[in-house]
């Protein structure tokens, strides 16, 4: 697709909902999604993919999946974006399929409104689910945004799971930012993934990619940035690897999708330029064309 029809960010809700809602394909007895969350990989970086050895992204693609590209902010370049492109708005818009504007969503660290249910909470709701966990390496999107739902869910009594990887961080292993929480988020999610009471549907999120972008710019051309990039798209491979290893993965009929949240700018981001806005989703099945719209 081209930035005409780039699909907008909240779109990734509806292609995982309609997954779960969709008929099971011939042969195949139970739904079964994964989402792998990049943090502020911006769509350009994709030109240097083929340099990564081991890459969950081309993995998917290769094994005959499909890349788009995206947005952040709400409504497509070059018209002023009305929503920042920040990682929590980014992220939410995603799990509701709302805006700011609905969820509270403003910036990080904002709550999200509990009347817009993420896909944690409405795939059980829905009975598409029973079971759903979020792995994530920044703490305090759980903690703040997600705090409210989380606690909601645990009354409710759902097997719902939000997970702070840095609870699980076994040792300081990796010098680089945030490369501990992104391998504990790995282990968490393969951990799952082989066992037998596997989640339906998985949400993970990494965090170097936007840990190294503040730090040594948001650029194709900065090798730290790219470098973090790799790492963690080497990580979210083992993801990969540990679903086509499931005994029972003939069975079942897997959605595996990988989006990031928003791109940047310099060292930044937040607001309206393109290099801020377009991301990717690459996707193991092809994306209905009225997702388009």
């Amino acid at each position: 697709n081209s930035t005409v029809t780039a699909i907008g960010a909240r779109k990734v809700h509806d292609i995982i909902e309609d997954h779960f809602a969709s008929e099971l394909p011939d042969g195949k007895k139970v739904k079964k999604a994964v989402f792998i969350g990049y943090d502020g990989v911006r769509a350009d970086a994709f030109r240097d993919l083929d340099t990564h050895e081991k890459s969950a992204l081309n993995s998917v693609l290769g094994d005959g999946g499909h890349a788009y590209l995206s947005y952040a902010g709400g409504i497509n370049f070059p018209y002023y974006n009305i929503q920042a492109t920040d990682s929590a708005p980014g992220w939410t818009t995603m799990l509701t399929g709302e805006l700011y504007y609905k969820t509270g969503v403003l910036w990080n660290d904002y709550e999200k409104n509990d009347k817009y249910p993420t896909l944690m909470k409405s795939l059980i709701d829905d009975k598409l689910a029973d079971k759903t966990s979020f792995y994530s390496a920044w703490g305090s999107y759980i903690d703040t945004t997600l705090g409210s739902e989380n606690a909601s869910n645990k009354a409710a009594g759902y097997n719902a799971n939000y997970v702070a990887a840095a609870q699980f961080v076994k040792e300081k292993k990796y010098e680089e930012l945030g490369a501990d929480t992104d391998a504990a988020v790995t282990e968490l999610a393969v951990a799952d993934i082989q066992s037998e009471d596997c989640s339906d549907f998985i949400f993970t999120l990494y965090e170097s990619t936007d840990e190294y972008g503040h730090a040594a710019g948001f650029h194709p051309d900065s090798e730290a940035y790219m470098n973090a990039f790799a790492f963690e798209d080497e990580l979210a491979l083992q993801i990969i690897d540990a679903i086509k290893a499931r005994p029972t993965y003939d069975e079942e009929d897997w959605l595996i999708i990988m989006s990031s949240d928003h791109g940047g700018f310099n060292h930044a981001h937040g607001y309206c330029m393109a290099m801020e806005r377009y991301t990717y989703i690459v996707c193991n099945k092809k994306i209905s064309r009225c997702i388009f719209k």
